[in-house]
């Protein structure tokens, strides 16, 4: 690779950081949204809507980029969308708790309990101290008459 390229790829890495940081002060402190939703003090998420799409189209393998975005989608009701790049950022990280967490969480809204099973009882596997992949796992054993898989 010339140095040409490493520039071109160093700049739009820069980019889409930028436009992450950007969208991300717009969005709130990632550990208070939930809790400023609940309070309705939710961030802008309709601003930081297309900074995000501009970083991940910049920087695909970005999976904390795709993770930022798909609760910008979920916050605005598109739960599809957000599926869609939890489950990308899933493909690249796949012990990633976070995506893991918020896919069976949509699946589960969804009632594709089925996946949503696959998903979380994989999950337990791979994070066996982890209280809400076992909380996930639960509910889905429940949705799908598992009762023998819920209670051992």
């Amino acid at each position: 690779m010339d140095s040409q390229s490493n520039e071109n790829i160093f700049n739009t890495g820069k980019e889409a950081l930028i436009l992450h940081r950007q969208a991300i002060k717009l969005m709130g402190d990632p550990h208070l949204r939930l809790q400023d939703k609940f309070a309705g003090r939710a961030g802008n998420y309709a601003e930081a809507l297309p900074l995000l799409e501009m970083a991940v189209s910049l920087d695909p393998q970005n999976h904390v980029f795709r993770i930022d975005l798909s609760d910008a989608l979920r916050a605005l009701g598109k739960d599809d969308a957000a599926l869609y790049h939890l489950k990308k950022c899933l493909a690249l990280k796949p012990g990633l708790e976070t995506a893991r967490l918020g896919v069976i969480n949509l699946l589960c809204k969804k009632k594709d309990y089925e996946e949503a099973f696959t998903l979380a009882d994989n999950g337990a596997k791979l994070h066996p101290r982890s209280s809400p992949m076992w909380l996930a796992l639960g509910h889905c054993c429940l949705q799908t008459k598992r009762y023998d898989s819920a209670v051992s």
